[in-house]
C-alpha cells in the first residue's frame, strides 16, 4: 500500500499540485467544530458554512470509502 501511496503522491506533484496527502476515510468532528467557530465569530456566514457540516460525516455519506486523497495547489502561481 505504501508503494501505491507513493505513486499517487508523485503523480499528483507531476500533475502540478504543490502537495498530496492520503488519510483514512474517517469522520472529521474537528471540521464541524471549526465551522461552528467560524459561524460563532462571523454569524453572517452561517448560510455559507452550515451546509458544509455534512462533509464531516464521511462514513454516513460514503460508507464504502477507505481513504481520502487530498491534493493541494498553490493559488497565485502562474
Amino acid at each position: 500500500m505504501k508503494e501505491l501511496a507513493g505513486k499517487i503522491k508523485n503523480y499528483a506533484v507531476q500533475s502540478g499540485f504543490a502537495a498530496c496527502g492520503i488519510t483514512d476515510a474517517e469522520d472529521f468532528p474537528e471540521y464541524s467544530s471549526a465551522l461552528d467557530g467560524l459561524v460563532k465569530e462571523y454569524p453572517e456566514t452561517e448560510y455559507l458554512y452550515s451546509p458544509m457540516h455534512r462533509r464531516s460525516h464521511i462514513k454516513e455519506r460514503i460508507p464504502w470509502a477507505k481513504s481520502i486523497i487530498v491534493c493541494i495547489r498553490r493559488y497565485g502561481k502562474y
